[in-house]
């Protein structure tokens, strides 16, 4: 099993590894680009997907440790298990095939789980290449955010499997008790319980870790070699702590194992606390990566501030936990056998080998050899659960069999009237002569019995429902759907981020191609052509379109913008256009934003002519239409800068791909959208410096008005 979550790494690198020419050039572009701050670094490491799989290994390694101890353990000097007898320890013969099962079934998962990752992992990294580098870097945070939080639920399940809780001897016996009923008397059963556990637990993290998987989209050297370097390192993590938890259930002293224990749970329990703390002051450093902030950042308390919280969340944490724990071992140790501390102290690792009870006695010892009990209010619940049952089943027997013989002597009297026999007794001896076929059957039900199928498998106790089970209770049902509720958000949470990264590495590849094309047709001949020209009567001015400058001014009129006249090259359009310059981008954004998920092109129209803008006429409408196209054709673009903080990153280049730039590739020049043709008046083409920077190439320079002496008096907005 560690060898195919290891394989896997190898896989990955030879499927994702491979880039072309093209898109290596593209890629340092983009990081020249980005890293002009000079700080932000692409990780060749992922802690997220490390502990992911540390954690992989090791509840792999308790869920099949758990299984084989069901099968192979005994609790009696002599070799038998009257404790957990079941059909799968019953005989050498049934245990050595429910051994080999349970391998079957660990390995067909894991099998199942390899090719799935491998296959999604490969469809996600390669459709999301080139990510943006910023993104690249929010999932390096995230990363180390999903490491904390791995590492806080490891520090609580190994205080569980180590026997910290003073619960966890009524916990591990009803959850023991749970799977040895979900074992079943059949091979299809077993291997389905086996497999079905194990695929639990390598399921449960999918969805996250298909978004930092995605860090493999980055095609810097350094970003290529993430993944499989974060996985291996993983693995062998996990089975250090595996092999550790399997040393500590194995002392003979109680002392040394609580010490070993308590240090190993402290030990992750800080590295939790470290890397929650590194984690936040990642990602607000790369949310804001300006130098104004960077220095705020760096002169705050942040780092400790987090530090400090997290020192104080996960004691908080293990107590809750203990007391849940202690609480719900309550109710279920009422209705069962304790778990003795010699079989608690079994190993319960993938390490484990079925070796014969004899060895296993002398390498642990027995129950006897433990200092002390744990807890005396353990050992006195364990007597008087054993006695009470006892009592019980011996008054029952007793009271069934005085009955049985008085009823025998008053039929076998000549004076008295022939009956029917009590139907208790009738049954105790129906009961007694079907003892020895019964033991046969059981015996024979792992391959005389008939195996039910997936369907009725998955129906009996998989099957949806966070409050199934007639034996939770109320607080246990609403734990369920608290965290199946949040497992749920969490899921839906990361597979949108997935898919809006694919969507929005395919739209920059088509503005990529379209730019150049786009720039050729815009910006190269913007000085020349026709001009929308006035002839300087303020509001009543004749604004009108000549083939060029030279004809606009022998006629006596000034430019007003490069190109023809059209919907927005009317005085009130015109004023607008100036006088909104510092926030048209953000207003009309705003107003995207709201048809984003719903809302028609009447809608965009009132939002565009409501007093904080205020277009009339047509130009709305081709301001409208521009937005339309833009949610289109780059909607994922501007989700995943909103994800990414720069919303308001209005720069237009063919290194950076934003929103701004997504618009003019295709609703612009023609391809599909055409707004500069309908709206005729652009800041670039009336030459006004706006909100979004552009170099003077894209910028008309034959404009002949001083746009602040015709347009004195600010937009009401402003």
């Amino acid at each position: 099993m560690v060898g195919g979550l290891a394989f896997w790494p190898v896989l990955w690198f030879a499927c994702v590894v491979g880039t072309t020419k093209a898109e290596e050039d593209d890629a340092n572009a983009q990081t020249n680009n980005d890293d002009e701050s000079g700080w932000l670094q692409t990780a060749a490491f992922s802690p997220g997907i490390m502990m992911i799989f540390t954690a992989h290994v090791a509840s792999i390694g308790a869920t099949v440790g758990e299984y084989r101890r069901l099968v192979a353990l005994a609790d009696n000097n002599d070799g038998t298990n009257t404790v957990a007898t079941t059909v799968w320890n019953a005989t050498p013969t049934a245990r050595a095939q429910a051994r080999a099962t349970i391998r079957q079934g660990a390995l067909q998962a894991l099998l199942a789980y390899t090719v799935l990752l491998f296959t999604s992992s490969c469809i996600v990294t390669l459709l999301a290449r080139p990510l943006d580098q910023r993104m690249v870097y929010l999932i390096q945070g995230w990363s180390r955010l999903v490491a904390a939080a791995v590492l806080a639920l490891l520090s609580v399940r190994v205080a569980q499997w180590l026997d910290l809780y003073p619960s966890s001897f009524h916990l591990a016996d009803y959850h023991e008790r749970k799977r040895r009923e979900r074992m079943g008397t059949t091979v299809v059963e077993l291997r389905h319980a086996v497999r079905w556990s194990v695929a639990k637990k390598l399921l449960r993290p999918y969805c996250v870790l298909l978004v930092l998987l995605q860090q493999g989209a980055d095609l810097n050297e350094t970003g290529r070699i993430t993944i499989p370097v974060s996985i291996l390192a993983g693995v062998a993590t996990g089975v250090a702590i595996d092999f550790a938890m399997y040393k500590c259930r194995r002392f003979k002293s109680a002392r040394l194992r609580f010490c070993l224990s308590i240090t190993l749970v402290v030990f992750l329990s800080f590295l939790s606390v470290s890397v929650l703390a590194e984690g936040a002051y990642f990602i607000a450093s790369v949310w804001d990566d300006s130098k104004k902030a960077q220095e705020d950042l760096d002169n705050s308390l942040w780092p400790l501030w987090a530090f400090g919280m997290g020192a104080i969340a996960m004691p908080l944490v293990h107590l809750l936990v203990w007391m849940w724990s202690k609480f719900t071992s309550a109710n279920i140790a009422r209705d069962m056998v304790l778990i003795t501390p010699h079989k608690q102290r079994m190993a319960m690792s993938m390490f484990f080998s079925d070796r014969k009870l004899a060895e296993i006695q002398k390498a642990v010892g027995t129950a006897n050899d433990d200092n002390k009990p744990k807890s005396q209010e353990i050992d006195k619940m364990e007597d008087i659960v054993e006695e009470s049952q006892d009592e019980r089943y011996a008054k029952n027997a007793q009271s069934t069999v005085n009955a049985c013989n008085q009823e025998e002597s008053i039929l076998d009297d000549p004076e008295n009237v022939p009956g029917e026999k009590n139907l208790e007794c009738e049954a105790e001896e129906i009961s007694s002569d079907n003892k020895e076929s019964n033991k046969h059957t059981e015996e024979t039900s792992v391959s005389a019995s008939h195996p039910p199928t997936m369907r009725e498998l998955f129906m009996k106790w998989e099957c949806c429902g966070c409050v199934r089970g007639n034996d939770k209770s109320n607080g246990r049902k609403a734990y369920s759907c608290v965290a199946w509720t949040t497992h749920v958000f969490v899921c839906f949470a990361c597979l949108f981020v997935v898919v809006v990264n694919i969507g929005s590495s395919r739209q920059q590849e088509a503005v990529r191609e379209k730019l150049p094309n786009v720039f050729e047709l815009i910006y190269r001949y913007i000085d020349d052509g026709p001009v929308c020209a006035f002839d300087d009567r303020g509001a009543a001015s004749n604004i009108t379109t000549f083939p060029d400058h030279d004809s606009a001014h022998a006629a006596g009129f000034l430019i007003l913008h490069c190109g023809a006249c059209a919907a927005c090259s009317d005085w009130e359009n015109l004023e607008l256009e100036y006088t909104t310059r510092e926030f048209l981008a953000l207003e009309s954004r705003k107003c995207a934003q709201k048809s984003l998920f719903g809302g028609g092109k009447s809608d965009l129209i009132e939002c565009l002519e409501s007093d904080r803008i205020g277009f009339q006429g047509e130009c709305a409408v081709c301001w409208a239409e521009d937005i339309l196209c833009t949610k289109k054709f780059c909607a994922f673009i501007a989700i995943q800068s909103f994800l990414i903080n720069t919303l308001a990153n209005f720069e237009v280049g063919s290194d950076t791909i934003t929103s701004a730039a997504c618009e003019e590739a295709h609703c612009e020049a023609g391809n599909p959208g055409d707004f500069v043709a309908c709206s005729g008046a652009t800041r670039r083409r009336m030459g006004v410096t706006s909100s979004i920077k552009r170099p003077g190439s894209q910028q008309c320079s034959i404009v002949d008005v001083n746009w602040q002496e015709l347009f004195p008096d600010p937009h009401p907005s402003a």
